[in-house]
């Protein structure tokens, strides 16, 4: 199975090397037509909406607190994601600058590893708060947070500088990142999901402030957040995994290269949508709540 995968990748590969974005263009690939016109309302949307999001969090906040560290690193991926979408438009008007292609791959190499690295430091993030609170306060301070941030950037730089140098896709590595990743969200999950079906002592006391169990509320929350990054890394990074293995015989490689392969990469630019949106409902029910506190005052 390895063999005929790396000889399907090869050849791949081959058809990938002689062709040129204005070739598949030519063609009416449906696939290619369709992905790019994706990626071209991905850099005019969403790159304002991350913008939104850095600028809500340094510009309006007083104070950044320590747990949206991991999640400011995941915006700025994701707003690198979506320059890697311009550039991407930019290379096809100039097909031949082969420096433009270099920069491309690396953003592409980087992006792809990077977010699922910083999706699953969030997750670990929250199950470690609610589940083991007492670790969590032991490693509370930044610099964990930042040593492994700077892991998660290093390895993601160093898969992208590789596939700029040699614009091969070492499909290993992402397929370890991605078993890796969906790993340890789906325990995080499950254990969170866990501990909401059998609560603690101290996790059904009623909430003078909201009315609510305030021991589950956090778990709730935290299951909120992991269930999203599972999703959205199973939805983002699947399909692009089972592309990898995908047995080649009798399928026609121009149409696998302009047509299916566009297809299956248009699906990760919808990944990049979920966290301004979140994000953004975020921010509208805390100025709800904000809204109703006045209300009752007066």
């Amino acid at each position: 199975m390895a063999k005929r995968s790396e000889q399907f990748i090869n050849s791949t590969l081959d058809v990938l090397s002689s062709l040129m974005p204005e070739d598949c263009l030519k063609g009416n690939y449906f696939g290619f037509i369709f992905s790019h016109f994706i990626t071209a309302l991905c850099f005019l949307l969403v790159t304002p909406a991350h913008l939104w999001c850095l600028w809500v969090h340094f510009c309006t906040k007083r104070k950044i607190k320590v747990t949206q560290f991991f999640f400011l690193n995941n915006i700025i991926m994701e707003l690198i994601f979506c320059m890697e979408c311009g550039i991407e438009l930019l290379s096809m008007v100039f097909v031949k600058n082969y420096m433009m292609w270099n920069v491309l791959y690396f953003f592409f190499g980087l992006s792809w590893v990077g977010r699922p690295l910083l999706q699953t430091c969030i997750c670990i993030e929250r199950y470690l708060a609610v589940l083991h609170p007492v670790t969590f306060l032991r490693y509370k301070g930044i610099k964990y947070r930042i040593a492994a941030t700077v892991a998660a950037w290093l390895m993601a730089s160093a898969y992208g500088v590789n596939l700029a140098n040699a614009m091969i896709f070492p499909d290993y590595i992402y397929t370890f990142v991605f078993i890796i990743a969906l790993s340890v969200v789906s325990f995080c999950c499950v254990s969170v999901l866990c501990a909401l079906k059998h609560p603690g002592p101290g996790d059904t006391h009623i909430s003078k402030r909201t009315g609510r169990d305030g021991g589950n509320q956090q778990k709730r929350n935290a299951f909120k957040t992991i269930f999203s990054a599972l999703l959205l890394i199973l939805f983002t990074y699947l399909p692009q995994t089972i592309l990898i293995f995908f047995n080649g015989t009798g399928v026609d490689q121009i149409l696998f290269v302009c047509s299916v392969v566009p297809f299956i990469n248009s699906v990760n630019v919808f990944g990049v949508i979920i966290t301004p949106l979140l994000k953004l409902y975020k921010e509208s029910h805390q100025q709800c709540l904000k809204h109703q506190k006045e209300i009752k005052v007066t």
